[in-house]
């Protein structure tokens, strides 16, 4: 996009003041880069987001300058010219506002030529005098012009560019023709103008500028570190938060209620509901998420890329069923708190910071949302296996893999068997004799067990002859559980010379086993800190649900510490892995019977189906809704697990493309209805399930494919899809080409 020679008001009057993008694009010949910035970072992604801001007349930021004396004597020793912007003599150097710059020297001085893309624009989708290309549709607001292909590519590439540069109008024939630029038939709507107004205008927008001519480089330095350390990119869930107030202007009141809901009334102000912090602490991000995975169920969309969360948002029906919108925010908000008064409640988990993964959180949320029904003492069942170690679980899978699952399951007793289940205890004593530090998952679970069993403070006598009460009658969220070593560190860490390293307390080691550490309140870690207890002389209902009530494991540690403060390391090593072998085989052997308890219940209706998704209801959906017989309701669902949506038909299988007439003897098609098969003559599966149906419907032939007509009420309905299902040619998914 050229610019005319415009008069130039650089630099502002006092070295500090407001210039035009027009002023400064002039200006770009003047400016270099100081050896220490950073190289160009930006994508077109970025650019556009910067041409966007400048059309709808936003702020973007402030350009400092720097002007120092040796520019003029030794320019080269200090800063570099940047060719793009076509530089003839340096005399300012950019410290803060290259990318910005580079984007602006790219969109106006540059031999690329950029364009606005309508089809990027939902409001214009009415008038397009054709639809647009979804691959366009995905892309960015303002865009460099692709070139056109030449003679050698195929007609269908040739014909595809061309409609894509049919929705793209040169910034550059704006800036001439005015609202003269409209591309369509159809008449221009409103908001073409104010589109143009935009774009016409974005050389008078205006930018501060600061110029610093005294510093010397050592503070340039500094000033550009702080610029660059201060700030931090916003983050996606962030960006997601600002995409849901354009459906839902009460999408803070949301996230406050959430908070409410899920935290009592501990967040008071907007800063500390918008805080950043770990999802398994039930904030910001996880809320935020959770909407996101909601809304993508009930859309059909993929919920991976939080990113593209405002892109798919615009879907025609989500703008369209206000109603449907605003329940899938009470959805979203329901799950949130189910989940977590579950993990309060039926797993004893008051204390998020002991939640080991807010991930394996995310199927159960989809468990929710398609079976809503589903009993707490289920959802714990579900929590539970999926933040157990891999190692102690029958049938493991990542959650995500657990998810898919149960999305496409038909029943919820189908959806219950997606789950990883308990191993045999032995597993589980595997796993724990190799947990050696404070942060494993492990670790935090036994915070869950202990809470089941009532734990709280057991206060005592320390080695030492001081008396400690107990500082709590319950261990929970209120008394601020700590980990505490029952062996002291301090006890162990001269016993163990590589404890010298930093990291000690955190690092993984024997030190940190799992057979050493256990719950106690903050106060009362605080108060006998590295004084050992007399664990033997307190009642042993209090030690019980800490494992220690056993006289072979006390035993242990009354040796182990009275051998490691007379000092005799190597005998005070050995009593302390004594110590932790048996007290590790205690946790596992109860811990064992808990976890099966918690994992062996079942749902009271696990015929359940579920429920169907509110904004785009899925082929599965479609299918229950029918009120089919259930054997032919069950083969239909297994058949078109991978087929695509063509009008009135599944398409279960297709090979290459071609014309319409083509395509119809190179697929196999279900009618929505369940009343006709049709299998293209040139599928190479047609002879298979000819075979395989021949006994059972003589089909109706014609030159491209044979259709067999059904009666879904019909027995013989049932068993032609059972044949059908069973050749499996479209269930490979290397097999079949997705639409």
């Amino acid at each position: 996009m050229r610019t005319k020679k415009v008069k130039t008001s650089f630099p502002p009057i006092n070295d500090n003041g407001f210039c035009s993008i027009g002023d400064l694009v002039g200006c770009l010949p003047q400016l270099g880069l100081p050896h220490f910035q950073r190289g160009q970072v930006w994508s077109d992604s970025s650019i556009s987001r910067l041409l966007e801001s400048l059309m709808l007349d936003t702020p973007c930021g402030s350009l400092i300058l720097w002007a120092p004396r040796e520019l003029q004597e030794v320019p080269n020793e200090i800063g570099v010219p940047v060719q793009m912007w076509g530089t003839e003599s340096l005399d300012y150097l950019v410290v803060d506002g290259q990318q910005r710059l580079t984007a602006l020297s790219r969109v106006f001085k540059a031999k690329e030529r950029w364009a606005i893309n309508l089809a990027a624009i939902p409001e214009l989708r009415a008038v397009f005098d054709k639809e647009p290309s979804p691959r366009l549709r995905r892309r960015n607001l303002f865009l460099e012009q692709p070139t056109k292909l030449d003679n050698e590519a195929s007609a269908g590439m040739i014909g595809r560019r061309q409609a894509e540069l049919h929705d793209l109008v040169l910034l550059d024939n704006i800036q001439k023709q005015g609202e003269d630029a409209w591309p369509y038939s159809a008449l221009r709507p409103d908001i073409w103008s104010k589109l143009v107004s935009g774009i016409q205008g974005i050389l008078n927008r205006q930018l501060q500028v600061v110029i610093k001519r005294e510093e010397c480089l050592e503070e340039m330095v500094r000033l550009y570190n702080r610029i660059n350390s201060s700030g931090e990119v916003v983050k996606q869930e962030e960006r997601a938060f600002a995409a849901m107030f354009r459906f839902n202007a009460n999408t803070g009141a949301w996230l406050k209620d959430n908070f409410a809901a899920v935290h009592g009334n501990a967040v008071v102000n907007r800063n500390d509901a918008l805080k950043r912090q770990r999802e398994r602490l039930f904030g910001f991000r996880l809320f935020v998420r959770t909407f996101a995975q909601i809304a993508a169920h009930h859309m059909g969309q993929n919920d991976k890329d939080l990113s593209r969360l405002d892109e798919w948002l615009w879907d025609d029906r989500w703008m369209e069923l206000s109603e449907e919108r605003l329940e899938v925010f009470g959805i979203a908000g329901v799950v949130i708190k189910r989940v977590a008064d579950v993990l309060r409640e039926s797993l004893c988990c008051d204390d998020f910071r002991f939640l080991p993964s807010a991930e394996a959180l995310r199927p159960v949320f989809t468990l929710i949302c398609r079976f809503p029904d589903v009993e707490d003492s289920v959802l714990a069942r579900c929590l539970l296996s999926l933040q157990l170690n891999r190692s102690v679980v029958v049938k493991c899978e990542e959650p995500q893999h657990v998810l898919s699952k149960i999305r496409h399951a038909n029943t919820l007793e189908k959806a219950l068997d997606c789950f990883p289940v308990l191993g045999d205890e032995q597993e589980l004593l595997n796993a724990l004799e190799t947990s050696q530090s404070m942060q494993d998952s492990w670790v935090s679970l036994l915070y869950w067990f202990q809470r089941s069993r009532m734990a709280r403070d057991y206060g005592g006598i320390g080695l030492s002859g001081k008396s400690y009460d107990s500082c709590s009658s319950e261990l929970n969220a209120a008394s601020l559980a700590h980990k505490e070593h029952i062996v002291p560190f301090s006890l162990l860490h001269p016993a163990y010379e590589e404890l010298e390293a930093k990291g000690g307390h955190s690092r993984a080691h024997i030190v940190n086993s799992i057979g050493n550490l256990t719950f106690v309140s903050e106060n009362f870690n605080y108060a006998h800190g590295s004084d050992p207890i007399r664990l033997w002389e307190i009642d042993r209902h209090l030690l019980s649900p800490h494992q220690l009530s056993r006289e072979k494991t006390l035993l242990r540690y009354r040796s182990a510490i009275q051998l490691l403060s007379e000092g005799n390391f190597e005998a005070g090593r050995e009593a302390y892995c004594d110590f932790i072998s048996v007290r590790v085989k205690n946790i596992a052997s109860e811990m064992h019977l808990w976890l099966t308890e918690k994992m062996e219940v079942t749902a009271g209706k696990p015929n359940k189906r579920p429920k169907a998704q509110l904004i785009h209801p899925s082929a599965e959906d479609e299918v229950r809704a029918m009120l089919w017989p259930v054997e032919f309701e069950e083969e239909v669902l297994k058949l078109i697990g991978n087929a695509s949506t063509s009008g009135k038909v599944w398409i279960l299988y297709r090979e290459g493309a071609g014309s319409e007439r083509i395509r119809v003897a190179n697929q196999i098609r279900l009618r929505r209805d369940g009343t006709l098969l049709t299998v293209g003559k040139h599928t190479e599966y047609s002879i298979a399930i000819t075979d395989a149906l021949k006994l059972q419907l003589v089909p109706e032939e014609c030159e491209l494919q044979r259709s067999y007509r059904l009666d879904p009420q019909s027995p013989t309905a049932t068993e032609i899809i059972r044949a059908l299902v069973n050749t499996k040619p479209w269930i490979e998914p290397d097999r079949y080409l997705k639409k």
